[in-house]
């Protein structure tokens, strides 16, 4: 076998590696819970003070390590907003935190985590606007 042949051979069995790593690595994330669906819609607008922050996922969420935060964004600042403590919902694979008074018109980031069957936390944040 030639130095270029084995050098070739090398490569191939590299790229052919981080390849199977890549894709074995996509499938694990892909086991994980995720979510699917807001209200308020992800970086979405609505028109009224939404009554509560509502969380779908792909399984259902672990209730002992699930939370949910509002911040009000202004600028660079932000401020947090006072919410109800998270709760279960009408669909096992959703949460949500209830707001205890209208908030005003702006912009919002919500922060979020929880975990599924697998034990495994993720977390995630999302913006709307309240006009």
């Amino acid at each position: 076998m030639t130095a270029r042949t084995l050098l070739g051979a090398l490569g191939a069995c590299t790229l052919l590696s981080v390849a199977g790593g890549a894709a074995a690595a996509s499938v694990a994330a892909s086991r994980h819970n995720r979510l699917v669906k807001a209200e308020p819609a992800v970086e979405g607008t609505v028109s009224a003070s939404p009554k509560q922050i509502r969380l779908w996922f792909k399984e259902a969420p672990e209730a002992k390590v699930s939370g949910i935060t509002l911040l009000a964004v202004r600028g660079k600042d932000s401020t947090a907003v006072p919410l109800g403590p998270v709760h279960g919902t009408d669909a096992a694979t959703s949460i949500a935190a209830d707001l205890p008074k209208p908030i005003a018109s702006g912009r919002y980031a919500v922060r979020w985590r929880t975990s599924g069957k697998d034990g495994h936390v993720i977390r995630g944040q999302f913006g709307f606007t309240l006009q």
